[in-house]
């Protein structure tokens, strides 16, 4: 029974935090989910990070939206790039209605690689059950894994899988692979959020 609710678990995690997705035919529930997948749509697209607005050259800029700014005729990111740029270039395989699946899939990710982080350092395994547990119920991160098009969580899940490679080392037998995607992962958080570079740069 503990090995089947080890699966259930985070199955059902993982439905709860569609509710905000499904059925809403894209639309997100705040300004700045919506201009990143707006921007991430247009880099799915066309491979670009704007979108056009004939009238802004006319009225000036007027037409400037939350987290965004606005050049001449042109509507472009006004915060970070990393979100609209790697959803946007996954949704090239994925589709539209993809990329809003993609916090999700990271987020169980995520607990996997927390679960297998907390394990290599403890060797027990109830404490990395429980480990990867609370990181599941707590709720910022169940309600921005919920809140898709944000990115916090995805910036949280590439931290974890940054700590994961580096202190677990999945990768037995060329073991340089392990510092390569740490590195990997850790540049990718940071594109997400880059003003944490202040706290993160330190700590490596």
């Amino acid at each position: 029974m503990y090995h089947v609710m080890r699966f259930i678990v985070p199955v059902l995690f993982f439905i709860s935090t569609l509710w905000l997705v499904i059925g809403t035919g894209g639309i997100v529930n705040s300004p700045d989910e919506n201009a990143n997948r707006i921007f991430a749509t247009a880099f799915l697209t066309d491979g670009s990070l704007f979108v056009d607005e004939p009238l802004n050259a006319q009225i000036h800029g007027l037409i400037s939206p939350r987290s965004a700014i606005t050049s001449s005729d042109k509507i472009l990111p006004g915060s970070f790039l990393g979100l609209p740029l790697y959803f946007g270039a996954i949704g090239v395989i994925v589709g539209t209605g993809g990329i809003m699946l993609i916090t999700p899939i990271l987020a169980i990710l995520a607990l996997l690689a927390w679960r297998g982080t907390v394990k290599k350092l403890t060797e027990d395994d109830i404490i990395a059950d429980l480990s990867a547990l609370f990181l599941m119920i707590h709720p910022a991160f169940w309600l921005y894994t919920g809140r898709t098009m944000m990115h916090n969580v995805a910036f949280l899940s590439l931290m974890i899988f940054a700590a994961y490679f580096f202190v677990a080392r999945p990768i037995k037998k060329r073991g340089a692979w392990n510092i390569a995607l740490a590195g990997l992962m850790l540049g990718a958080a940071i594109a997400f959020r880059t003003s944490e570079v202040i706290w993160i740069l330190p700590i490596v």
